[in-house]
C-alpha cells in the first residue's frame, strides 16, 4: 500500500494543480500543487533508486512531509473565501 501511495499521490497532486489552472479565477493553490507534486516525484525517485542507502528513513520522511504540507495548503485553500469578481 505504501508503494501505491508513493507512486500515485504525487501524480494526483500535479493533476489537481493542472485542473485548478483551468479555473477562471487565479488560484495560487494550482501552482503549489504542481510544485509539491514535482518535489514529491523527485523525492520518491531518490527513495526508489537509493533503496539500500542508510538515509532511506530520512527520504521517506521527506516524502511524507511534502504530502502533509500539501494537505495543509489544501486545507487553507478550501477555507479561504472565493473572490466573486
Amino acid at each position: 500500500m505504501g508503494l501505491l501511495t508513493y507512486l500515485f499521490i504525487p501524480v494526483f497532486m500535479i493533476l489537481i494543480g493542472l485542473g485548478l489552472k483551468r479555473s477562471p479565477n487565479n488560484n495560487p493553490f494550482s501552482l503549489q500543487s504542481i510544485v509539491f507534486g514535482a518535489v514529491s516525484i523527485f523525492l520518491v525517485s531518490i527513495l526508489v533508486t537509493n533503496s539500500a542507502s542508510e538515509y532511506i528513513g530520512l527520504y521517506q520522511r521527506m516524502v511524507e512531509s511534502a504530502f502533509a504540507i500539501w494537505i495543509i495548503f489544501c486545507a487553507m485553500a478550501i477555507k479561504k473565501p472565493v473572490d466573486k469578481n
